[in-house]
């Protein structure tokens, strides 16, 4: 979502659950653009970008929710989702 674009408030209604809401929720990531990439950046580099954007780029720094942003999170809540599956399906 472009800077100064009127639907980064939109979609922040949605990462915080005000509007359409999902049983888990939203996550979003960032990843390197076409530029970025030009410049092989590593993933740790990429994770680093992704990092300080969403730490200094409003609305996302703003967000009541941190933790709905990053590959990171992202996964972590994945595989924690993913052992109540298997505990679930083992008993």
């Amino acid at each position: 979502i472009g800077k100064g674009s009127k639907s980064r408030g939109l979609f922040l209604d949605i990462i915080e659950g005000r509007t359409h809401p999902l049983r888990h929720g939203y996550y979003c990531t960032r990843r390197p653009d076409d530029d970025e990439r030009a410049k092989n950046m590593t993933s740790e580099q990429a994770s680093q970008l992704e990092t300080e954007f969403f730490t200094s780029t409003a609305p996302w720094s703003t967000s009541s929710r941190p933790h709905r942003y990053g590959i990171k999170n992202l996964v972590n809540s994945l595989s924690t989702l993913l052992q109540q599956v298997i505990k679930q399906t083992c008993v």
